[in-house]
């Protein structure tokens, strides 16, 4: 392949990966997209009710799940009829400490995990990205909301984003459609819990719409509508630079000891196992958080023996993902559920601890979703409840939570696996235990009664997994720059969760998307301006 047959290599295809691919061939730029996973066709490997939703789970004590996919099974998307979209944990291995488990929950297709996430679209404020200033740990993010402001918007506005102008600075608004509706016994709640508590507002989710927008056809399948095959990778395609190679696993990249210049991509053929170098003129890693650590620690040279562009040490460090409690039960006087759940079919309990000054016994806080009189649809891992509240904890960026090369164990494909070592501190435990306690007590002055209450979940199970190559301003406490550029490598970019310097207790998708729009558009406007990034 001629390295002058395209301008930017990005690597992977889900909703970072999607997102570079729009922004920088709509900008012009001819695009090579390489993805690890396979195409999916509708009618085969998308299995759909005629709302264009997944069909909902099922059992997942299968024989062929139980066989092959122990982890991937415990994540409640993951059942007999979709676990095609989520890896054979034997054939994509990885270590933990027995005693510090982590579960990763991947999908290898074309759209990634785009075709498995619930749609909940929440942005974060400047009380996630500034938060040091409050409470003096850790680092603040490179960029301040305003700067980010506009490419949340543009994501919103081209994804489709339903949602209310609530007024609530930590989960800011935006560019919404009509907001979905409450479930009565949902209303209900409202009133009852911001009668009694001023700080604790119950707000309709903000999210994507699963079933695609305006389509008076129900009986053809097509796409989830916040896929990136239905969004866009759509749009991507239809501007005529985009090249898209499937089952195309990327090993390593190749760099210049002379210029400090990517110029090779080592990807094996998934089918084959085949190698190849493919060059490279400017990359833009999309791979999935752990998946382009793993890329650039398995990248090492004799000037970065600690990974590609590693000079600050912390490559592979700072790993974080949301712990999560829940609590669930039966509503009574409530008829029975008729709304559906899940993305901005659900309510949000914003956080409302520490929002001035250091006010708790713990750091940060968390947010609060789920649904009341609501359609659990497949919820297989347990009885449909009438209500569920889940509260999604921040957890602290540290040092200790971290990943390197496995020395000895290799996947099927004869790349190195990583060794995850993640656990919570005592301040996740003690977020937790408050927020048990507030969902507690505002549940028993709904009168709802709680049937069941879930423990803390195993680090990487709400598959908010983010960390491990950092941005920030100094070159020496971070790997990336504002604008996701390595501090070491001028021509490769990262935007995929990994960027992330801590994780907010809101969803991360939609500031990984935001992100990677900023990021590609300043590429644009770089090149625009006859910068080639082969200079630092």
């Amino acid at each position: 392949m001629n390295i002058d047959s395209y301008d930017v290599v990005v690597v992977g295809s889900g909703l970072t990966g999607g997102w570079a691919a729009k922004t920088l061939t709509e900008g012009g730029a001819r695009v090579l997209l390489l993805d690890a996973g396979s195409e999916l066709t509708l009618n085969n490997d998308i299995p759909e009710d005629s709302n264009g939703e997944l069909v909902a789970p099922t059992d997942p004590s299968v024989p062929v799940i139980q066989a092959h996919q122990p982890i991937q099974s415990k994540h409640r998307e993951c059942t007999d009829c979709n676990r095609h979209l989520f890896v054979n944990d034997f054939d994509h291995p990885y270590e933990t400490p027995s005693e510090r488990p982590f579960f990763w929950i991947r999908g290898r297709q074309v759209g990634g995990r785009s075709l498995t996430w619930a749609g909940l679209t929440l942005r974060y404020s400047d009380l996630d990205f500034q938060a040091p200033k409050l409470d003096s740990y850790g680092q603040a993010w490179p960029f301040t909301y305003k700067e980010l402001d506009p490419f949340y918007t543009k994501v919103e506005q081209f994804m489709g984003v339903y949602g209310n102008q609530d007024g609530i600075a930590v989960v800011p608004d935006g560019a919404f459609l009509s907001a979905k509706e409450m479930s009565r016994a949902e209303s209900f709640f409202k009133k009852v819990i911001e009668g009694a508590w001023a700080e604790r507002r119950v707000i309709i989710g903000r999210g994507i719409e699963r079933r695609p927008r305006d389509i008076s056809d129900t009986t053809t399948h097509y796409w989830p509508a916040f896929s990136s095959q239905a969004s866009t990778l759509k749009a991507a395609f239809a501007t005529g630079r985009l090249t898209l190679r499937s089952n195309c696993i990327v090993e390593q990249l190749l760099a210049d000891p002379t210029s400090d210049l990517v110029t090779h991509i080592v990807v094996v053929d998934r089918t084959s196992l085949a190698r190849t170098a493919i060059p490279c003129p400017l990359v833009v890693l999309c791979a999935s958080t752990l998946e382009s650590t793993r890329i650039l620690l398995n990248s090492s040279t004799d000037i970065y023996q600690g990974g590609l562009g590693n000079s600050s040490g912390v490559v592979g460090k700072y790993l974080m993902d949301h712990p999560t409690i829940s609590v669930e039960g039966i509503v009574p006087g409530f008829p029975l559920p008729t709304l559906p759940f899940g993305g901005p079919h659900s309510i949000y309990i914003p956080r409302f601890r520490n929002l001035g000054q250091h006010q708790q016994m713990f750091l940060r806080g968390y947010g609060i979703w789920g649904g009341i009189q609501r359609q659990f649809k497949g919820w297989h891992n347990f009885p449909n409840p009438e209500f569920g509240l889940y509260a999604s904890c921040e957890m602290l960026p540290e040092s200790k939570n971290h990943v390197y090369l496995s020395p000895t164990l290799r996947d099927r494909y004869g790349i190195p696996v990583l060794h995850i070592d993640c656990s919570y501190s005592s301040n996740e435990f003690a977020l937790a235990e408050d927020a048990l306690t507030s969902m507690r007590e505002m549940v028993s002055l709904a009168g709802f009664e709680i049937t069941n209450e879930r423990s803390l979940t195993v680090p990487g199970l709400f598959v908010h997994e983010v960390g491990t190559i950092r941005m920030g301003s100094d070159p020496k406490t971070s790997a990336l720059s504002p604008f996701n550029q390595s501090w070491d490598i001028p021509n490769l970019f990262v935007t995929d969760g990994s960027c992330f310097v801590s994780c907010g207790s809101q969803n991360p998708s939609l500031t990984m998307m935001a992100i990677t729009a900023r990021t590609c558009q300043f590429i644009l406007k770089e090149v625009g301006r006859g910068n080639r990034f082969d200079r630092r």
